[in-house]
């Protein structure tokens, strides 16, 4: 018995053995896989990127009109822009603020989701609900399909 266009090397009872190596695959199959992939990323992440550099010195004027500043742009945000130091400061203070908060809550919620008091199991169920029903809806739709 032959099997038509020659798939398996073996034909008969040992057929089911015979096993085809998806690495052997040569460039093009490669190529092909990857380029829609590779063509979505350089249009959405590095044609970004490199359109910021451009415009990092480049002076866009109205009507399209493009003049090559060099590091002008920077000296004026640097030196002469007040917004941006009021930024830089408040993502500064921001940054300080937001990690001590972070820290002393959890260890706070940490002491009183493990500690003996009164309210911690109802503390513990309040708290733990919302991560376990993501699982039980899953598994409700799993089971639905």
């Amino acid at each position: 018995m032959s099997v038509p266009g020659g798939l398996f090397r073996f034909a008969g009872r040992n057929a089911a053995k015979v096993e085809i190596d998806a690495r052997r695959g040569g460039l093009g199959v490669l190529l092909a896989f990857l380029a829609p992939a590779l063509i979505v990323y350089a249009g959405f992440t590095i044609y970004p990127v490199l359109r910021t550099f451009y415009n990092a010195f480049h002076a866009i004027k109205p009507q399209g009109a493009v003049e090559f500043v060099g590091l002008d742009n920077f000296a004026a945000l640097l030196f002469s822009d007040p917004v941006f130091w009021t930024a830089v400061s408040n993502t500064a203070l921001f940054t300080f603020v937001a990690t001590i908060v972070d820290v002393v809550g959890g260890l706070l919620l940490a002491l009183c989701l493990f500690a003996r008091a009164p309210l911690a199991p109802l503390l513990r169920v309040v708290w733990f609900t919302p991560v376990l029903m993501s699982y039980v809806v899953v598994g409700i739709m799993g089971v639905d399909l």
